[in-house]
């Protein structure tokens, strides 16, 4: 991979080389659609995939567009000028009265030109790729360690690793501080749901938030992917919270009553962090087939708040988005996005990934299916931020009880020092899990556009996969 280039470039590069050499273009796939949260480098990719050939590439900002513009046109004078790569950004924000020529045009020159289209509203992105019809997608997460460490040229480590859980990055400089990060990813959130309210209609809502609400559900949110009740129904706090971290929280006990929101306004709010590309939702099977997978032991692994949808956030800081102290001062915090970031890695793997825990507080942070077929099984992760050493035998054996009751075919436990393998379990280091992780995503994305495969979804475990 060459430096500051994304794993997607490579991919694209030779899917768009393979399909002119073979003159076939776009007509059997439609369009190609690159998706993913904002600041993930959708637009560089496209710029630099335009440098690799530009006597034959063209890239358009579609944010500017007139009202008047004719996407026939266009694509017809390209065509003449012997383009044979288009490239639209922002395809998201073109006028609402243009679309219906938009996707027309595609569907017509994609006969006979590759085109790719990207924007920053993910929902509107996919919604017009589902409308151009057939199309391959490549889902762009935010920069990964494994990236970092190539642009870098350096080895894992767990030193490294915990650096880019606090920064998102390996090295230590002006823009790696927590205190950056933190304002990074607020700067995201509000930028993201400034342009998602401005380019969306959302159909079906009697009644919306107004923004000082958006941002307490958001705060809200953050705070409670994992909520869970007891026995009794009475809701745990949220979401059991080391005793340090809920005494940095401004009116923490205003939490419990979800600062006034309806649940309806919460389910708004959570909607729009899916739709444009904040959070992914990590409950994508229906119950029936879960309850069966795990042989009639499990229905649901996840109770959040009432009506309140599971999600993950693509920038695992999000995950502490309400806490206002300075990160360095909750060391607990790096427990979080630890969960946080491997869940997320394993989203974009696996078909159904969630959290497991009992009334009776019994639990594992990830429980996930393997591959898409009706005879997928069951395997889990829990995430230790501490050494192998560490990690007592009760929380063990507490593991180990949970995986034969949901029959579970695999079981890691991540330390951040060492890696120990046993007969039932196996820990594993931090950071080689997340590299696993990674790396399967990158080949699964590289078979999708090589042909070699129908789907992104995984059919090793995280065992296998080390």
């Amino acid at each position: 991979m060459v430096k500051t280039k994304r794993f997607a470039y490579d991919i694209l590069n030779t899917y768009l080389n393979a399909c002119e050499s073979k003159f076939k273009y776009a007509y059997e796939n439609g369009c190609t659609t690159i998706s993913g949260t904002r600041k993930v480098g959708k637009t560089i990719l496209m710029r630099q995939l335009v440098s690799a050939f530009p006597e034959r590439s063209v890239y358009k900002d579609c944010s500017t567009l007139g009202e008047d513009f004719d996407f026939e046109v266009y694509f017809e004078k390209l065509y003449n000028q012997g383009i044979r790569r288009v490239f639209l950004d922002e395809v998201c924000k073109i006028d609402s009265e243009l679309i219906a020529d938009f996707v027309s045009s595609v569907k017509y020159y994609s006969a006979s030109m590759l085109i790719i289209i990207t924007g920053s509203v993910k929902v509107s992105v996919i919604r017009l790729s589902n409308m151009i019809g057939r199309g391959l997608v490549l889902e762009l997460p935010p920069i990964t360690y494994t990236e970092r460490l190539q642009w870098e040229g350096v080895q894992t480590s767990p030193e490294y690793f915990e650096q880019y859980l606090k920064t998102g990055t390996i090295t230590v400089g002006m823009q790696d501080s927590e205190t950056y990060w933190r304002k990074y990813v607020g700067a995201v959130v509000e930028d993201t749901l400034g342009s998602y309210l401005q380019r969306t209609t959302l159909e079906g809502y009697l009644t919306f938030p107004d923004t000082d609400k958006i941002m307490k559900a958001l705060k809200y949110i953050s705070l409670c992917q994992f909520v869970y009740k007891t026995k009794s129904g009475r809701l745990v706090d949220i979401p059991a919270l080391p005793k340090k971290i809920k005494l940095s929280i401004s009116n923490f006990k205003d939490l419990k009553v979800r600062y006034g929101l309806t649940n309806e306004e919460i389910v708004i709010v959570c909607d729009i962090l899916v739709a444009s590309g904040l959070a992914r939702r990590i409950t994508s099977i229906n119950e029936e087939e879960l309850s069966r997978i795990s042989g009639g032991r499990l229905n649901t692994l996840h109770t959040v708040d009432s009506n309140v949808p599971a999600l993950i956030f693509e920038y695992p800081w999000f995950a502490s988005y309400a806490i206002t102290s300075e990160p360095s001062d909750c060391d607990n915090l790096i427990d979080i996005w630890l969960e946080n970031e491997l869940m997320l890695k394993m989203t974009y793997l696996y078909r159904y990934v969630d959290k497991y825990r009992t009334a009776d507080m019994e639990e594992i942070d990830i429980v996930y299916t393997i591959g898409d077929r009706l005879t997928s099984s069951l395997a889990g992760l829990e995430c230790k931020n501490k050494s192998a050493t560490n990690i007592s035998g009760s929380n063990i054996s507490s593991y180990l009880t949970i995986k034969d009751r949901l029959n579970l075919c695999d079981l890691v436990i991540t330390s951040n020092d060492k890696t120990i393998l046993h007969d039932e379990y196996k820990i594993v280091r931090n950071d080689l899990v997340a590299l696993a992780l990674e790396r399967e995503y990158f080949s699964k994305c590289n078979a999708l556009f090589n042909g070699h495969s129908s789907y992104v979804f995984c059919d090793k475990t995280v065992s296998e996969l080390l």
